[in-house]
């Protein structure tokens, strides 16, 4: 049995394009998983998945924030690495923090918005999909396994990521383009993968990944690795193969 990985924006369903999952791929990933497994790895929290996916797409089970909670297929939590409070506290003093248009704690079925600018995303989204809250109540939170920040542009979303990186070592920020997603040190997809393999008794012969951003390079690391053309050059460089969509890749590597 063999077991396939995928990234969710821009790998599986691209905005820009189409409002949901192509069909070809849909069909590719159930053909696929009549003999082997099919999980999907992203930044995106369970129930933002569970409002976008297809009603005929039925993953076998969901790692996501980034590998830091993974969920079976019925969204039943398996695994989950929180930021500890004393490091949340420490991030939530540095100045880049301000030039964010919100900042959004993710747990695993709850999620607190911070809104400090009227251009974030979250005041697109129904209120009743997160709890409003201060930077005080949010320094109280605990078992917080995500924090998403939103900059103007792809430059200032970089430069806020490195400066996480830098001061505070116990956490580790990735910018994909304008948002940035920050989790524990030691959390990323391929031990997330790790993690819910070896919770759910997973033997596998082979684990491929597809993906388009930076936050999939430590799954091309650690599996078999294949990035969407779409994808940047640097991401293209650490990947065994390239194809034009998930359906083409699953098909060669069945």
């Amino acid at each position: 049995m063999k077991l396939a990985v995928s990234d969710y924006d821009g790998t599986l369903y691209f905005a820009a394009r189409e409002d949901t999952i192509s069909t070809a791929d849909c069909d590719a990933i159930a053909a696929w998983q009549r003999e082997n497994k099919f999980v999907l790895a992203t930044g995106r929290d369970y129930r933002f998945l569970q409002n976008v996916l297809p009603a005929n797409v039925h993953p076998d089970a969901y790692v996501c924030l980034t590998g830091a909670i993974a969920y079976d297929a019925s969204g039943k939590l398996i695994y989950q690495r929180a930021i500890e409070n004393a490091c949340l506290r420490q991030l939530l003093t540095l100045k880049c923090l301000s030039k964010s248009a919100h900042i959004a704690y993710f747990a695993p079925y709850s999620l607190f918005v911070e809104v400090q600018d009227e251009g974030s995303w979250f005041r697109s989204q129904k209120p009743c999909r997160y709890e409003t809250i201060d930077r005080f109540f949010a320094s109280c939170l605990k078992g917080i396994c995500q924090v998403n920040l939103q900059y103007e542009d792809d430059t200032s979303a970089q430069k806020a990521a490195d400066e996480i990186n830098s001061l505070v070592p116990s956490v580790k920020a990735c910018a994909t383009g304008i948002a940035v997603d920050v989790v524990a040190a030691l959390v990323d997809k391929a031990s997330g993968v790790r993690e819910l393999c070896r919770q759910l008794n997973w033997h596998l012969e082979r684990i491929i990944a597809f993906g388009d951003g930076e936050n999939d390079l430590p799954l091309f690391a650690a599996f078999d690795g294949f990035a969407i053309n779409t994808a940047a050059p640097k991401i293209k460089e650490k990947a065994r193969g390239i194809y034009d969509s998930i359906a083409a890749c699953l098909l060669a590597q069945s």
